[in-house]
């Protein structure tokens, strides 16, 4: 049974979204894709039916690059690494309540760990382990939304791959 999955993808490469671009990914399948530009990246935001997310994320990204103009996908949103308070704002908590988590000062079950942390000191959190973390916790995660953390990690995963190969090569 098909669904609508929604999601955002990034373009590699950085410029102005044209009516060239537009007509290209609707040409290439991406009638369902809608393109927007910020600070000189270009994102197309999907909802797009299929039958899970993976499959709607994947022909989405086969769609793109198999363009005329040869456009390549860079990355993937709702990003699978979060701060407090992109945590705080997807579960629809203060940014207090996932700060006090974090701390150890709330909740039953340990917090996850950070995976990194940026040179100004932000951290970043797995959002598949926060899901994970609630449940333990007795939160009632939907299975959809396990699915679908699952997959963005994965994708943006083999994304993150793809580009390191491409720059060692």
């Amino acid at each position: 049974m098909k669904k609508n999955y929604s999601f955002t993808l990034i373009l590699e490469s950085t410029f102005d979204a044209t009516e060239g671009i537009e007509d290209a990914l609707y040409e290439s399948g991406c009638s369902d894709g809608l393109v927007w530009t910020r600070n000189g990246f270009v994102f197309l935001d999907f909802t797009r039916e299929a039958v899970s997310m993976e499959e709607a994320v994947s022909s989405a990204i086969q769609n793109i690059e198999g363009s005329r103009i040869g456009l390549s996908v860079g990355g993937i949103a709702p990003a699978p690494l979060v701060t407090q308070s992109m945590i705080a704002e997807r579960l629809g908590v203060s940014r207090e309540a996932v700060r006090l988590w974090s701390t150890g000062r709330r909740g039953r079950a340990a917090f996850p760990a950070p995976v990194t942390i940026s040179g100004k000191g932000t951290a970043y959190w797995d959002w598949l382990s926060i899901l994970r973390w609630r449940a333990a916790e007795g939160d009632s995660i939907p299975d959809e939304e396990i699915e679908k953390a699952e997959t963005l990690s994965r994708i943006s995963n083999k994304l993150i791959s793809r580009r390191h190969a491409q720059v060692a090569g």
